[in-house]
Formats: C-alpha cells, structure tokens, sequence
C-alpha cells in the first residue's frame, strides 16, 4: 500500500528534524492553475520558528527538510519551508511539455498563493540550485513581492554552470525511467554528496547521518525522485542545457533587491568564478564564498550560514 512508503518517510522527516529538536506545524496550501482542466495540487509547508518570515526554497531533486541544519540556528524567524510541487509530501504538477514561460507562472502562482495562505504582502526568500533558479525568475517578476534573496549554493541553468556526473546519468534516456524504481544506498548517496562537492564534511562526520538516513527515505519511500527528473528533463534534456532554461547574465542584471550570495568553493555545478562574475552584473548585491563547502554549503557550516544571513537580514526588523 502507498500509505506503508508515506509513513516510513514521515517517521524519517520527524528524526531528522527531532535531531536538530526543532518542532513544526505543517500546512497544506491548495493550488489551481488558472486557465486549466486540472483539479488543482496540495502543497505542503512546514513552519518553524516564530517572528518576521523567510521562505525557503529547495533545490532538485530534494525536499523542504533538508533545510533543518540552517533553519534550527534561526528560531527569531518564521521559516515557511516548502515542499516544492511533487517533491516530499506535495502533489506532483505535469511538466509534459515544459517551457520558461510557464515555469515562471507556475513559480509566480505558487509563491504568490503562499503568501496569501500566511497573510502576507511581501518576503524575504532562501533558496538553492533549481529553487534558486525559480526565486530569481519570480523576483524578475514579482520584485515589488520580495524583501531580501538569499541564495545558498550557485542557481540552477546559470549561464558557464555545469552538470555533473551523476545528472548527467540520471537525465539519460532509459535510465531517468529506471532509476527512481531503483532503491538508492546510503552509499551510493554519499557518492553523489561527494560529486556534489560535500566530501570534506562528510569525511569528517560534519553532515550528520540524520540527514542521510532522511534523503536516503526521501528518495526510497516518495515520487520525489521520479517528479524531479520529469521537471530537470525539460531544462536539462539527455543531461545538455536547453537553452530555453538558461538564466542569462542580462536577466540576473535586472534585479535590483538586495540579494546575498553564499558560494561554496567546492562547487560542483558553478566555481567561485562564475559566481563572481553573477555578482559582478548586479547593483545591490553582496557574496560570500566558504572553504570546503560544496552546491549546499549550509550543511558544511550551518551555524556560520545562519550568522551570516542574521546579519543579512538585520534591518528587516517589521513584520511582513
């Protein structure tokens, strides 16, 4: 039965995030297309912390627990942790035939309807890889919406940015089929952090097992991995960017808020370089690049990403 794999990852969710003794109120956000025959999707979110809120966006394939390392080290705010559309315990939206422009909908349509769900006029947002990809493309337009951006780790279809191996491989025709029927391993998942650029903390135990016994269950007992690789498919094709995806350097230059770049060194989808040079384009933007951090770099160093970010956020002291 489908309900036996939900409970087994739930119990997972609940360790992982017991581990770092954070509680959590879930909310279920009803979601409709406009425009469209489909029934609308449940997505969820958890919440943790109270006072002014961020919302945080996860990255693909992934879910919004693999947040709890930095969101345990800012209980002063309300983290609205998003399950992004088939991902965890969301409901999967149909990216047949996929394009940026309706991507970018679906992601204004999705946040916009968060901040109506919490009562909210505007946000502050943290988010990584492909769900910084999707913040960038609504804070192009929607920048009247959100406060602050921060972005953990290089976005996704950055221009110079690269896919690696283990992408490539999962993106391959016949076996982007496969692999979510194939149970993954906590070794072979330790093989992909690895590639992702997160060897020096796994190494030495700073990437706690909490977290890998929860990615492993996120990746085993949902259709996170299925719905993700029918999403990445679209922009990252046979494993090649599509150039319809890209987010270009003209773009990135067009967003004026105030945004906070945390870079990992280690990289494996876009080095310091590329990374200087975003930062370099825009007008009110700030970055930070971190030792032995790779494409999550908060998981390395969740205390000093949540220092960093205070300090960031210090003069959003209202409510929104």
């Amino acid at each position: 039965m489908r309900d036996q794999p939900i409970h087994r990852y739930r119990v997972s969710e609940n360790a992982f995030y017991e581990a770092y003794q954070l509680d959590s109120r879930e909310h279920i956000i009803r979601i409709k297309e406009p425009g469209t025959s489909e029934p609308g999707i449940n997505l969820r979110a958890l919440v943790t912390g109270q006072g002014p809120s961020l919302l945080f966006i996860h990255g693909a394939p992934g879910a919004g627990a693999m947040w709890a390392p930095l969101v345990s080290c800012l209980p002063e705010y309300q983290c609205i942790i998003l399950d992004r559309p088939g991902c965890g315990l969301s409901d999967p939206l149909g990216y047949k035939h996929l394009t940026k422009k309706r991507l970018t909908k679906l992601i204004v349509l999705i946040i916009d309807q968060v901040l109506r769900h919490f009562n909210l006029d505007m946000i502050s947002v943290v988010a990584s890889s492909f769900g910084g990809y999707l913040a960038m493309l609504y804070a192009l337009e929607k920048p009247d919406k959100i406060n602050k951006l921060v972005l953990e780790g290089s976005p996704a279809m950055v221009e110079s940015s690269r896919i690696p191996f283990f992408m490539k491989m999962m993106l391959t025709p016949g076996i982007k089929w496969m692999a979510p029927k194939l149970p993954i391993t906590k070794f072979i998942f330790r093989k992909i952090m690895k590639e992702m650029g997160h060897g020096y903390s796994l190494d030495l135990q700073i990437i706690p097992g909490a977290f890998i016994d929860w990615y492993v269950s996120l990746f085993n007992h949902t259709a996170t991995q299925k719905n993700d690789i029918a999403l990445i498919s679209n922009a990252v094709p046979g494993g090649k960017l599509n150039t319809e995806f890209v987010l270009y350097d003209h773009e990135i230059e067009r967003v004026c808020l105030p945004v906070l770049w945390l870079w990992g060194n280690d990289d494996a989808f876009a080095g310091p370089g590329v990374g200087q040079r975003i930062h370099s384009k825009m007008k009110n933007s700030s970055i930070l690049f971190f030792e032995n951090s790779g494409h999550l770099p908060w998981l390395d160093q969740p205390e000093r990403h949540a220092a960093v970010i205070k300090s960031f956020f210090q003069t959003l002291l209202r409510r929104v």
